[in-house]
């Protein structure tokens, strides 16, 4: 199509198949937009393609919006706006959503779209996902109005219902000691097999280390100073539009560094001679990473450790509770262990506020314990009296 198209003002077209979008601003800065239209549009199709996306691109640019854009528009604006600071994991919870935000709402007008029409689709949400639409909502109006596209922000009026969050589920002490006994049993009966010694290190590492399952899936051996028994966390694995990467920083975008213990330590010994003997086995390269798929090498994906664990649970008759139920484990006995919130929070790599609502839980029996513990107090006082 090179050459045959007659190319609005400032756009040019580039051997890659994007076009190139100039514009200079009001303060003479010139800003720059790589777009590419869609597959099998005609020419002239194409030519008023580039001319919509030159006037938005310069509206943009200019904070100068004649005609209003439909909500639709915004939120993609948003979404895909490089100025926006979102992170990979919200980025990808944002994208899952938008799809069902845009068939109720895309088609209006943004100085046309009214608090109630709002309110009318968050009301058809259930409870978990109200919270959650309403503040994407919330965040692409505020964007429109940092662009000066509108002066208000009627999103902010909805009204979403507190949520009655239910007690988190995991495993006991108890619970957990019969799962380490049994990967030693099921890996001592399946010695040399790589899937095997992958489950058992992932599952191990989850529970000594409260890590998150992208976390785990992101960790490459260069983090792990198995001298110090140190490990940096500092990146994670991300699954979004059907692709796997390599995300730089975590969920909260903090790193840290924790310690293991030598059970971890022997494991991971154990486990890279497995994982060397099955990558000359398969011929796969080696692509630093502690988890790899054990017929490509590649990243593997997030769903295969719950995958392996539920067979795991149903084979030795144990009660499946997804692999993050042992961050939940990890911190509750973290917590039941020190007493302290902050140093709780400082090792999952979570906020002290997430940490008291969603992390620290009550034991089996630490009910009846305590109040045992007060009553022996009263009647300590009592002697004393």
């Amino acid at each position: 199509m090179k050459g045959n198209l007659k190319l609005p003002h400032n756009v040019r077209e580039r051997e890659d198949g994007f076009f190139e979008i100039r514009i200079t601003n009001k303060c003479s800065k010139r800003k720059s937009k790589y777009v590419r239209p869609e597959v099998g549009l005609t020419k002239r199709q194409t030519e008023d393609w580039l001319a919509e996306e030159r006037a938005r691109f310069c509206a943009e640019v200019n904070s100068d919006y004649t005609t209003p854009l439909l909500f639709g528009e915004v939120l993609d604006m948003y979404l895909g706006s490089s100025a926006v600071k979102i992170r990979d994991t919200t980025r990808s919870v944002y994208e899952g959503q938008a799809p069902r935000i845009k068939d109720a709402l895309a088609h209006i007008r943004i100085d046309r779209l009214t608090s109630i029409a709002i309110q009318e689709f968050i009301d058809t949400l259930s409870a978990g996902l109200k919270e959650n639409n309403k503040g994407i909502i919330v965040n692409a109006f505020n964007h429109a109005m940092e662009l000066q596209m509108v002066n208000r922000n009627p999103a902010k009026f909805a009204v979403v219902p507190k949520r009655v969050r239910k007690a988190k589920i995991f495993h006991t002490r108890e619970e957990v000691g019969q799962i380490l006994t049994a990967l030693v049993e099921y890996s001592n009966k399946n010695i040399g097999a790589y899937a095997v010694a992958q489950l058992r290190l992932f599952v191990e590492f989850a529970i000594h280390s409260g890590m998150r399952t992208g976390e785990l899936l992101g960790l490459s051996w260069s983090d792990i100073d198995v001298d110090s028994k140190k490990v940096h966390i500092h990146q994670q694995l991300i699954y979004d539009k059907r692709k796997l990467y390599i995300s730089p920083e975590t969920k909260n975008g903090k790193d840290r560094v924790i310690e293991i213990p030598d059970r971890i330590i022997n494991l991971l010994t154990d486990y890279k001679s497995y994982q060397m003997q099955e990558r000359e086995r398969m011929g796969w390269s080696d692509n630093g990473m502690l988890f790899s798929d054990r017929r490509t090498g590649d990243l593997l994906p997030t769903s295969a450790p719950a995958d392996w664990f539920e067979g795991f649970c149903k084979q030795f008759k144990f009660r499946y509770l997804s692999p993050h139920s042992f961050r939940h484990f990890f911190a509750t006995v973290l917590y039941s262990e020190t007493k302290d919130v902050a140093l709780v929070a400082e090792v999952i790599g979570d906020k002290i506020s997430t940490v008291i609502e969603y992390y620290v839980h009550s034991e089996d029996g630490s009910i009846g314990t305590a109040c045992n513990a007060v009553a022996s107090a009263i009647e300590s006082a009592i002697k004393k009296a």
